[in-house]
């Protein structure tokens, strides 16, 4: 004879989640004890078409997603051969608790892939603004900042690319100067936004 109070003990002395499940079945489909407890359902037959087939077919062990009739409570129930007892145990964790679970571990990840897209974002900007910066500092090195022709520096630079190049392509480089008679009377007239326009 089984000692239901003790197996009701052993059971209680059990860590399971909140509403979670912890049965022990005999091969009758008899319930022997239950945790959460049930007093009124312990010693009674479970009813519970899926627990017959686990019995009459032998399996070792079987996972279902099933409606409890005692506490209504949605669970993920996995059933258990107790080796040469004649006993199934139970053993389930409510849908709640594992969608709960699931739903902190996806908001998460969520959570992680928006922080790395947002620091992405501001790197990128920030060495976008990095590019900008250093064409705008370079252009300002090579042009007047007045009338924005390029400087004499410029001039030196573009000229030691055209040499090299054409030493490069064995070819020849030419320099074409422009003496403008009266340009510096204009432009002390009109003053040096003129002369761009010349």
């Amino acid at each position: 004879a089984i000692n239901l109070d003790l197996t009701g003990d052993i059971l209680d002395s059990i860590t399971i989640p909140p509403h979670g499940l912890i049965a022990v079945i005999d091969a009758n489909q008899m319930l022997i004890a239950r945790r959460p407890a049930a007093r009124e359902a312990v010693g009674k037959q479970v009813e519970l078409h899926w627990i017959a087939e686990f019995v009459q077919e032998g399996h070792s062990s079987l996972t279902r997603l099933v409606d409890s009739p005692i506490d209504q409570e949605v669970r993920l129930v996995s059933l258990r051969r107790l080796n040469n007892l004649p006993f199934i145990v139970a053993v389930g964790e409510a849908r709640r608790e594992i969608l709960r679970t699931w739903y902190q571990q996806v908001w998460g990840i969520t959570i992680l892939t928006l922080a790395f897209w947002g620091m992405a974002f501001i790197i990128l900007r920030h060495y976008r603004m990095l590019l900008i910066q250093r064409q705008i500092v370079k252009h300002q090195a090579t042009h007047d900042a007045l009338t924005g022709i390029p400087t004499l520096r410029l001039i030196m630079d573009r000229l030691q690319m055209a040499g090299e190049r054409a030493k490069r392509e064995q070819k020849k480089a030419a320099v074409l100067f422009i003496d403008l008679d009266g340009f510096k009377a204009a432009n002390d007239c009109f003053g040096p936004v003129s002369y761009t326009h010349l």
